[in-house]
């Protein structure tokens, strides 16, 4: 279900959409930063909508 929120919100970065598009409801995952989106744990990254700031922490929710 879409919320106001999520409408408002930026688009994550495409290593972490494709990431979580294969996760399922039942699925568990543990992974480092890093390794999900190849960066780096903490950085800053310019788009045009806003500034990605990542603390190395990465909460996936999958909904159905």
């Amino acid at each position: 279900m879409t919320t106001a929120d999520d409408e408002d919100a930026p688009t994550p970065p495409a290593p972490l959409r494709e990431f979580t598009d294969n996760l399922l409801a039942d699925d568990e995952v543990t992974r480092t930063f890093a390794d999900t989106i190849e960066v780096p744990s903490r950085f800053d990254r310019e788009s045009p909508t806003a500034t990605w700031r990542f603390d190395g922490t990465l909460t996936v929710r999958v909904e159905e």
